[in-house]
């Protein structure tokens, strides 16, 4: 868990959009992708922290009698983070199709755990606030930052007993008390400096083979922290 202090704040998001809308890519032959307009507005709004009750986090549209704006309560001073298991098979079928579901099934539990874990801290009487695994901010940047792994040269997180074979770094605030937790050095930073394997390996070359940066040369990787962006235009059609 991390305390949401000042300069936690500077890597959220300032705007957001509650749901995933815009460009987005899908798979024809497992070669190519075709980027088509979803049909509604991409209209992103700002992330504000407010000193409002912790049970009054919200979103809302002007154009639907809102305000514009996404409210984070100050008093949810907390946001942690998790990431779900994936089955060992998934690397057994590596560049097969049955990696695809291996590696997919992590999608709906998601939802499925974001939705458990809220319902257990109401439980406990406190407030919390998810979002899915595009919430908040940079999984990635979040994760380090907590403990939960080390960014890596495939650009997500990689922990230190499943070291991949895991997916998303999950965060969500919570006025839930939580000691916070540090930032790990297992060395394997410092390890995919070096290494490279994966991006040499890589069929249809997602990985990059440079060092990490702060900017992304990818629309859809964010910029804002140190570390590799993946093209994911081209690690979709590997099905990982």
């Amino acid at each position: 868990a991390i305390k949401i202090r000042n300069n936690v704040k500077k890597i959220f998001y300032t705007k957001a959009q509650p749901f995933s809308l815009g460009p987005w890519y899908t798979i024809t032959n497992f070669a190519e992708y075709i980027e088509y307009p979803v049909p509604v507005d991409n209209y992103a709004i700002p992330i504000v922290f407010e000193d409002v009750p912790a049970d009054q986090g919200h979103y809302s549209y002007k154009r639907f009698g809102g305000d514009d704006k996404i409210v984070v309560p100050n008093a949810l001073e907390n946001i942690f983070t998790y990431t779900i298991m994936l089955p060992e098979k998934r690397f057994k079928y590596a560049h097969s199709v049955p990696m695809d579901p291996c590696s997919c099934i992590a999608y709906p539990l998601f939802s499925e755990a974001e939705a458990r874990i809220q319902q257990f801290i109401a439980g406990l009487g406190y407030n919390s606030m998810g979002g899915g695994v595009e919430a908040w901010g940079p999984g990635s940047a979040f994760g380090n930052l907590s403990g939960l792994g080390e960014q890596s040269r495939v650009s997500s997180i990689i922990e230190p007993r499943y070291g991949s074979n895991t997916k998303g770094s999950l965060r969500m605030l919570t006025d839930l008390p939580l000691a916070p937790t540090k930032p790990i050095d297992a060395g394997i930073r410092e390890f995919c400096k070096t290494c490279g394997i994966c991006a040499e390996h890589c069929p249809t070359q997602a990985i990059s083979h440079e060092g990490p940066r702060y900017d992304s040369p990818y629309w859809d990787c964010v910029s804002g922290y140190e570390g590799w962006r993946l093209d994911y235009h081209k690690c979709i059609n590997c099905t990982i």
